[in-house]
């Protein structure tokens, strides 16, 4: 029996007592990422072979690594640069004495990682929605994580709460959410205790944004001014674009003039026409929506001049006729009109040999008010009168009817004629 005990000891002591590790601990606890370093020797009649790692991996020789060995005269000494949790675990230092038996020595390195929160500190959670509010805890030692809510830190205890690995489950988000919450992580070994404050903001995803413009939204050598409505919590954020989403921004010459969800363009003209857009989007709701808007440049309208047209009267002449042509030059064509009104501004009415023909309005822009045949009472100005949503303008037709003075009664001398008759000389 005591030979067997013997035999024992000295195996163990073969095996375990031949090789010295430093640090002497046989569990060492070290930061994450710093270096550390521990050697193994043996007597002269040992042979230290190499470090395994908790993997399993026999350590090589190699400066340019992360985890390398370096030989010294009576064993090796293992260098760790930048400790991370992969290298926790148990270390093996093997080696062998002059008749080959093996000889091995431990080291369990725990890596001891800072309570780490990965989580944003702003957060938004959608109304009467299930949310997640993300905080995971890293540790090493492993840590307890608890709730709080406000400035005052109160535990959360409503069944409307659920801690998870990931964070904290809110299951029907209401306004009294709109908060500040704590994440909490305790780690009882080492007694370190941080918590991490998390700001939750109630939000809405953008809707139904559409650009408006009040009319006449652009006429030209004016400004228009486009405005983005949309909704959305927090308050949305606004891009705007031109055609195949050309970004617009404030520029030099101040022609585009972006203030929030508001786009001026100053001294409109007709090479400012297109699609303009506007893309919405918040924090919450980074995709956002958008909204096009097609400008059309307002022409206000200029009519051509309308020679005056003079007609003589005399018994000897057959009927004749008048036609006064209202054309417009330069103009949009959108909701134009051209009406014919008497210097009263009363409209003309198509009667007494009167009429007016419209037929050629759309196509051609012009209308043309005529008489068939001219009477002495059509003598006088006519105005033509253009209108669009840009402005109204006008130019007068004159029609002088030249005929020989009328004598009125015996009881009344009363003479109507035209000023300026050329005729034979009248005997009253």
């Amino acid at each position: 029996m005591f030979t067997i005990f013997t035999s024992v000891i000295y195996f163990i002591d073969n095996i375990y007592g031949q090789l010295v590790i430093k640090p002497s601990e046989a569990i060492v606890l070290r930061d994450q990422f710093k270096s550390f370093v521990a050697s193994c020797t043996g007597l002269p009649n040992t042979r230290v072979a190499t470090w395994r790692s908790p993997l399993q991996i026999d350590i090589k020789e190699d400066e340019t690594e992360r985890v390398t060995v370096e030989r010294q005269t009576y064993g090796l000494r293992l260098r760790i640069r930048n400790l991370t949790r992969s290298d926790q675990g148990i270390w093996e230092c093997l080696g062998s004495d002059l008749a080959g038996r093996p000889l091995i020595r431990t080291l369990q390195i725990n890596v001891k990682v800072p309570i780490t929160f990965l989580g944003e500190p702003i957060q938004y959670a959608e109304l009467d929605s299930a949310v997640l509010i993300k905080c995971r805890v890293l540790a090493n030692p492993s840590a307890e994580v608890s709730w709080f809510k406000g400035r005052d830190k109160t535990r959360l205890v409503s069944s409307n709460y659920e801690r998870s690995n990931d964070g904290l489950k809110i299951n029907r988000v209401s306004l009294a959410d709109n908060d500040l919450f704590w994440c909490q992580a305790d780690v009882l070994e080492t007694g370190e205790s941080k918590d991490y404050p998390i700001q939750v903001i109630i939000a809405q995803p953008i809707t139904s944004p559409r650009i408006v413009c009040a009319a006449p939204c652009a006429v030209e050598k004016q400004t228009a001014t486009l405005i983005c409505e949309v909704g959305g919590m927090p308050p949305p954020q606004i891009l705007w674009f031109y055609g195949q989403d050309v970004p617009i921004g404030t520029n030099v010459i101040s022609k585009f003039i972006v203030r929030g969800n508001t786009l001026v363009i100053n001294y409109v003209d007709e090479t400012d026409n297109g699609r303009y857009s506007c893309q919405a989007f918040n924090d919450y709701d980074r995709r956002g929506q958008r909204a096009e808007y097609m400008l059309n440049v307002i022409v206000p309208p200029r009519l051509a001049p309308i020679p005056p047209i003079k007609i003589n009267l005399d018994e000897t002449t057959p009927p004749q006729r008048a036609v006064f042509t209202c054309r417009v030059l330069r103009g949009s064509a959108e909701s134009l009109t051209l009406e014919w009104v008497l210097i009263d501004g009363t409209p003309v009415q198509p009667i007494n040999g009167i009429s007016i023909d419209v037929s050629q309005l759309a196509l051609n822009r012009f209308v043309e008010l005529r008489f068939d045949p001219v009477r002495r009472e059509h003598h006088g100005n006519y105005t033509c009168l253009a209108k669009n949503l840009a402005d109204i303008t006008s130019t007068i037709a004159n029609l002088f009817v030249e005929y020989k003075p009328v004598f009125m009664g015996p009881d009344k001398p009363v003479i109507f004629s035209v000023p300026n008759y050329r005729g034979k000389n009248l005997n009253l």
